[in-house]
Order: structure tokens, then C-alpha cells, then sequence
């Protein structure tokens, strides 16, 4: 477990598989997420029922709607925000209505993983828009976390 705990807290730089070799089992315990550093996207899981979901969960599941966006990772430390891709590509100059969302939280330092959303001016969803695309092809200027 200690490996892919690591790998999930170094996805950009495989920072986990370089602690086991060079400092055993102490290094890959003692690694730690660390903002600015992305890590492996955290995915749902899906179901083919509610009954299949609880089944797989022990009785005990959590469900939520599926809103479609961008999938981004926000680190903050401070006043510095750097918003990440799935892939792990640094999107923060295309997005810099996630970033304001990211510096307007009580918080000094957050790494977040989920969906930035486009809003219409009624703030619903605007379907089919991706966030990066949004306020130039949608005409979109304003975007949510989830």
C-alpha cells in the first residue's frame, strides 16, 4: 500500500517510486502530498444500480450527480495558485476564474480535485461548454468548483 500511496501523491513525478529504492520502507511512509506537486486524480467509480453500488460498498455508499466540466486540481499556497489537468498539464493562466474561486476560500493552503463547471448568467450549468473554451466560444464569463 505504501507504493500507491506514494505514486498517488506524486503522479507528475513518480516521486514515490524513486523514495522505495533509495530509502525503503521508512522514505515511502515518511512521503506526503505536498501543494504544488499534483497528484493522481481521485475517479468515481460507477454502478450499474443504487443495488450494485451498495453491494461493491458494504451497505454504505456515497452518490452524487454526474456535472459535466473540466476535471482540474487546485493547489494553493497563499496567494499562489497553480490549476492542474487531469493529465497533469498547468492550465492557472487559462483559468483565472478557478484561480480567483481558489483565493476567494478561507483557507491559505488546499490542494482540490473536482469539476470546473461553466455557469450561464442564470448560474445553471451550461451543457455542452468546456471551462476552457467557455468564455470565448459560450459566451460564459463566471465558473464554479464541484
Amino acid at each position: 500500500m505504501s507504493v500507491r500511496r506514494c505514486c498517488d501523491c506524486s503522479a507528475a513525478s513518480g516521486g514515490g517510486l524513486k523514495a522505495g529504492p533509495s530509502g525503503g520502507a521508512a522514505a515511502l511512509h515518511a512521503f506526503t502530498l505536498r501543494v504544488g506537486r499534483p497528484v493522481g486524480a481521485m475517479l468515481a467509480q460507477t454502478a450499474t444500480s443504487v443495488a450494485d453500488a451498495l453491494e461493491r460498498h458494504g451497505g454504505t455508499t456515497i452518490f452524487e450527480a454526474k456535472l459535466d466540466g473540466a476535471r482540474v486540481q487546485i493547489h494553493r499556497a497563499g496567494d499562489q495558485v497553480t490549476v492542474y489537468t487531469r493529465s497533469l498539464d498547468d492550465v492557472t493562466a487559462r483559468l483565472p476564474e478557478v484561480v480567483e474561486v481558489a483565493l476567494a476560500l478561507p483557507v491559505d493552503t488546499l490542494v482540490a480535485d473536482g469539476e470546473a463547471i461553466a455557469l450561464r448568467p442564470d448560474n445553471r450549468p451550461h451543457v455542452d461548454c468546456e471551462p476552457h473554451d467557455a468564455t470565448r466560444r459560450c459566451g460564459v464569463g463566471r465558473f464554479t468548483f464541484a
